[in-house]
């Protein structure tokens, strides 16, 4: 809420004011907040897959047995 509240804000002196030096400031740091975001986010996923991602191969191990010994 933060974010959208000083963007809001920004924009709205930009009109009032006339000036666009801020989105010099505004627009890289929307970025940046979105990078590091997006790379938590896959950093988390990545955590996640190496938990499961054993548990799975075990699995397809044991069903794949299975299936040579029915035929």
């Amino acid at each position: 809420m933060g974010t959208v509240s000083v963007a809001v804000f920004a924009c709205y002196m930009i009109w009032k004011t006339g000036d666009l030096t801020p989105l010099a400031y505004l627009i890289p740091s929307v970025f940046a907040e979105l990078a590091t975001a997006t790379g938590f986010y896959y950093r988390k996923a990545q955590k996640e897959n190496e938990l499961k991602l054993p548990h799975y191969l075990a699995g397809q191990n044991t069903t794949d047995d299975v299936d040579e010994n029915i035929q």
